[in-house]
């Protein structure tokens, strides 16, 4: 059942990119329905930026996805209880962790001179993935590293998932659950999921920086 979860959001993804979305249901009818209790196929912890329309981007409509969003797709402790929820109550079958290219949060972490006070939490979650991507360290680092980042940090936040939650591990482990990796690219609308070998070697580097 997570592989049909994920297939799922690829054919949603590839309709969105060719431009023929679904019709989707987004009617009062479907509301109607919704309100007797929700069933979502997938769960998305994505980026606040306003250019990342999760549901739209993987053409789903009421009901469909749970949606975490934070700037950065960061997973700290109301973000990860909240995904927790998704796959310990409601039973749903894949979470992904969606990263995005142009992204505002990665770019203030990479060039600190840039951000506000409250946004250091967010900033120290990511900051680990840029210390691991050359040419980070550059006053004005091009976007190819600041998108190089952005992939690095999805791979952090899925080994934060693993180590934060015991939900979402044991129904890994169980096989009842997928946690997978992606990234959004702003321009073209297209969803790459990152393959389990970069998140495995990510996972391995996180759990590696914690001891």
């Amino acid at each position: 059942m997570p592989n049909d979860a994920l297939q799922r959001l690829k054919e949603g993804n590839a309709r969105y990119v060719a431009g023929e979305p679904s019709r989707v249901r987004c009617d009062p009818a479907r509301l109607r329905e919704m309100a007797r209790g929700q069933k979502p196929f997938a769960a998305v912890l994505a980026c606040s930026d306003s250019r990342v329309p999760v549901e739209f981007v993987f053409d789903q409509g009421v009901g469909d996805l749970f949606v975490v969003r934070t700037a950065g797709n960061t997973a700290g402790g109301h973000e990860v209880a909240s995904l927790a929820f998704a796959v310990g109550v409601l039973k749903t079958p894949v979470v992904v962790v969606m990263g995005h290219t142009l992204c505002g949060a990665i770019r203030a972490a990479v060039c600190p001179d840039r951000i506000i006070d409250e946004l250091a939490p967010i900033m120290d979650e990511i900051r680990p993935a840029a210390d691991r991507v050359p040419g980070s360290d550059h006053p004005d680092p091009d976007q190819a590293v600041i998108d190089a980042v952005a992939r690095s940090h999805v791979g952090d936040v899925i080994a934060m998932l693993a180590d934060r939650s015991p939900v979402i591990s044991d129904a890994v482990k169980a096989g009842t659950c997928r946690v997978v990796g992606a990234l959004y690219d702003t321009c073209t609308g297209s969803v790459e999921f990152i393959e389990e070998d970069d998140q495995a070697a990510a996972t391995a580097r996180a759990e590696t920086a914690r001891r």
